[in-house]
């Protein structure tokens, strides 16, 4: 299962810029979301002549056939069966009379583990993934988002500039070339961007971005993943030495560039001294491009024949990943047909296994010994060996065998890992028929797997060793129990963090031979009657987060990580820095391993506090979808309701005379919606059928998130499954109705609820089955709608249980004239304690 972060923006300055686009022809289809509120952006009406190839008439016309044109370049280049969508706008940015910010863009958010990626443990952009994964992984979520800055050319910002909207580079001096900046922001999007923290050199959740693979420090020789956060820290501000090692970039500069390499005819990488925020590290080195990605490239299909520096762009994007008529990246594992062929496959924690080599010789395609002894000819002639390594830890490795039998190198995929060669101590490797063992330990990381080659050539250099090569592996404090674990004791998490909420890992290790699962939940120890406002050090999920529950599942032979996503509210209160729990249970197929874990919100927030944010349209209806269905938005959902809200007089706050146009309506929408319909108020019968009786919040909020959230309709009905199956285990429940099964207690459900009508036919159900079927006719929708109408509303707004006058009065209302809902409604939202929640009221 891949593993999703969201929203990575880059800030770009001066002559750097956003991305966009609209429908593309070719391999890729490139999509534009325009999120411009009327007469902004691209719906700025303000006439304008045609110019350089652009016949738009207004500005905003002008403007979105830029992006098109660059969306058109980049469409017909790359190849992508998941549409890339990016959500582009115009607004503000930070500005002066001499310099500014022209726009932020960047990834959405970035996936890992997803079937088909050339690397493991490593952060993809959300549209090379797709790409790469043949499936959207961040569903109706847009691939890439940016910015832009309409200010620019007015009094106080580059008022001395202004933006050119030609397609045909005419610019002039004083013209910023929007269809340059496009193409090159085109390139951060898809993948022209780390996600390192140049500031202290820290990787995301510890992994490393694909881009990182490729940066490579001549002055220690390490690639940024290979270093620790302090080498990394220092590697973005060593300039001139940090340079990008990837194949198709390397090859392709050394045609091209004079300058901007290193002796090795490495590409630089821009690395200054201090770093430049957003214009650090994604670039190409200033001596060579004039800190430029792409300074211009307007060729009709960014040629994949290098022939301007230009092009390197599209040759990192083959390095990463991105293929369009160019090889595949190295696979992870061995091609066919090579010297694996003559050796086994390794595992467990100690043991050995020997391999003939039939005079083997490295095949096209292999990477070189990373370095020989000059005493060893010819260099090519060995045996490799596959092993994946059952845990972490110090790995010591052995050879023993006949002739020269010596470990050369250990690789990780096709990527070199531990670069120690062993050349036997003072054995003299020309001595014939030799018997030699030697021996090289490494660190290793448990599920990776490591490509181990030996030499073993002939002694005498007339070819043909015919003897055996044996080899040797044990592991220190090595354990091969099938285990799952969280990969973290604490997930902090900044509160106004850009993506809403935070992604908790947990890996499963070891044996992988069946299927295994593990059950998650969050939970807090804040007082369910403390007031959101109220310092105290812990998170609550009336206040902070949405309560999760789920299940994380792998098939026999899968490992590696998964994850979900809790949703953080951003409120404007004073709170500090408060903390909840993650915890798992229930595993299945695997042992328990580090099974707690702390999420730590910071808290944005100063004295005096600021305006409500509940009062913002955009928050508003983002708490709907957390308080009523669970999850963040999709994205095709949350602009669907910013429409309906756009015409609304003061963006539907407070009531109106069109009852389409407010936030009543809004939320209203949210528990009338068959999402919620089909999942919370289906909890909500259960207890009605099984009980007479409505839940509490407490009970209430974990069995909607148990089924809520965003599932597929499979994982849907599968969690209402596991749901009823073990609803119909808890103790209440049996203690109801001891000993039943069958028509007995389909009958005795029926009575309980006071259904209308002839109970169901239970026939060979299960009880879960007769439970389930019950609370899903019609009968019992009907009978329990007005009880869960008014019972949801304390638990979706105010995230309390009912006081019972408060409860009695609103349900004698609604039961008497059903046309109160809005008024209802109306009073909820606006009430102090709605509004506390999330602010000063």
């Amino acid at each position: 299962m891949n593993r999703v972060l969201a929203k990575i923006p880059l800030l770009l300055a001066l002559i750097l810029g956003l991305i966009a686009s609209s429908s593309a022809f070719g391999s890729a289809t490139i999509v534009i979301q325009n999120t411009d509120g009327p007469g902004v952006g691209f719906n700025d009406t303000t006439p304008a002549a045609p110019v350089g190839g652009n016949t738009g008439t207004t500005v905003g016309e002008q403007r979105l056939i830029v992006f098109q044109a660059a969306a058109n370049i980049w469409g017909a280049t790359l190849t992508s069966g998941p549409t890339i969508t990016i959500t582009a706008s115009w607004a503000a940015q930070t500005c002066t009379n001499t310099t500014g910010t022209l726009g932020s863009a960047g990834a959405t958010s970035l996936s890992s583990n997803f079937a088909n990626r050339p690397f493991a443990n490593t952060w993809y952009n959300s549209a090379l993934a797709n790409a790469l994964a043949g499936s959207d992984l961040n569903g109706g979520t847009a691939e890439i988002d940016a910015t832009f800055n309409f200010n620019v050319g007015t009094a106080g910002c580059l008022q001395s500039n202004h933006w050119y909207y030609g397609l045909d580079n005419n610019h002039g001096s004083t013209g910023i070339d929007l269809f340059t900046v496009v193409l090159h922001e085109f390139a951060h999007g898809l993948g022209f961007q780390s996600f390192t923290d140049e500031t202290n050199g820290t990787e995301i959740q510890g992994l490393p971005s694909i881009f990182d693979r490729f940066l490579l420090d001549d002055s220690t020789g390490k690639t940024w993943p290979q270093m620790t956060d302090a080498e990394r820290q220092a590697s973005a501000i060593n300039n001139g030495n940090l340079v990008w090692t990837g194949i198709q970039v390397t090859s392709d500069a050394s045609s091209v560039l004079t300058s901007g390499k290193d002796p090795g005819g490495h590409a630089l990488i821009y690395a200054p001294n201090p770093v430049k925020a957003g214009s650090s590290v994604s670039h190409w080195d200033s001596t060579a491009f004039p800190n430029q990605l792409m300074e211009p490239n307007l060729s009709a299909n960014l040629t994949h024949n290098v022939t301007t520096p230009s092009d390197l762009t599209f040759s990192l994007l083959r390095d990463i990943g991105w293929c369009a008529g160019c090889p595949p990246p190295p696979p992870p594992s061995p091609p066919p047909n090579d010297n694996f062929v003559n050796a086994q496959s390794l595992a467990g924690c100690s043991g050995s296994v020997t391999g003939t080599n039939v005079e083997a010789t490295k095949e096209a395609g292999e990477p070189n010994d990373p370095s020989t002894p000059s005493n060893i000819t010819p260099p090519t002639r060995s045996v490799w060996y596959q092993w994946q390594a059952p845990s972490s830890g110090s790995v010591s490795i052995d050879t023993h065998g006949s002739d020269f039998d010596t470990v050369l190198a250990v690789y990780t995929g096709s990527s070199v890992s531990g670069l120690t060669l062993v050349t036997n101590g003072n054995n003299d490797d020309t001595v014939p028929n030799s018997d030699l063992t030697s021996s090289v330990t490494i660190s290793v990381t448990q599920g990776t797997t490591y490509r181990i080659v030996v030499n073993g050539f002939n002694n005498n250099g007339s070819g043909g060793d015919t003897g055996n090569i044996k080899l040797n592996w044990s592991e220190a404090n090595c354990t091969s129990t099938p285990t799952v674990r969280l990969t973290a004791t604490d997930f902090p998490i900044s509160e106004n963090s850009a993506n809403g909420f935070v992604t908790v890992s947990v890996i499963r290790e070891g044996d992988t031979t069946s299927a295994a699962s593990v059950n998650f939940a969050t939970s807090d120890t804040s007082s369910i009657n403390a007031a959101c406002s109220q310092v105290t050090g812990k998170a609550s999920d009336r206040c902070d987060y949405a309560t999760s529950i789920g299940t994380l599942s792998w098939a026999a032979g899968e490992a590696g990580t998964k994850t979900f996503n809790i949703p953080i509210v951003n409120d404007a209160l004073v709170e500090g820095t408060e903390t909840f729990n993650v915890t798992l249970s229930n595993p299945i197929g695997v042992a328990l391993g580090t099974s707690t874990a702390t999420v730590t919100i910071a808290d944005n927030d100063s004295n005096p506090p600021g305006p409500n944010p509940i009062d913002g349209v955009d928050f508003f209806i983002t708490q709907q979808y957390i308080d009523f269905l669970g999850r963040m938005p999709d994205q095709g959902g949350f602009t669907n309701w910013q429409a309906t809200l756009a015409p609304c007089p003061n963006g539907g706050f407070g009531e109106n005379d069109n009852p389409n146009c407010d936030r009543i309506h809004v939320a209203a929408g949210f528990f009338q919606s068959d999402e919620f319909l089909n999942r919370g108020y289906w909890a909500f019968r259960f207890y009605m059928v099984s009980y007479n009786q409505r839940p509490t919040y407490a009970q209430f909020i974990p069995d909607m998130a148990q089924v809520g959230g965003p599932k597929s309709p499979a994982q849907e009905e599968a969690s209402k499954v596991a749901f009823a199956d073990a609803y119909v285990q808890r103790p209440e429940f049996m203690a109801k109705y001891p000993g039943l099964s069958g028509q007995p207690l389909a009958n005795a459900l029926w009575q309980t609820a006071g259904l209308p009508g002839s109970p169901i036919t239970a026939g060979s159900m299960t009880k879960g089955q007769i439970l389930r079927t019950i609370v899903e006719t019609s009968a019992a929708l009907n009978q329990f709608l007005t009880d869960g109408t008014v019972a949801i509303q304390y638990f979706g707004f105010l995230r309390r249980d009912p006081d019972t006058i408060g409860y009695q009065n609103n349900l004698a209302t609604l039961r008497s004239d059903p046309n109160n809902l809005r008024h209802m409604i109306f009073i909820f939202i606006y009430s102090t304690e709605y509004r506390g929640r999330f602010g000063m009221p």
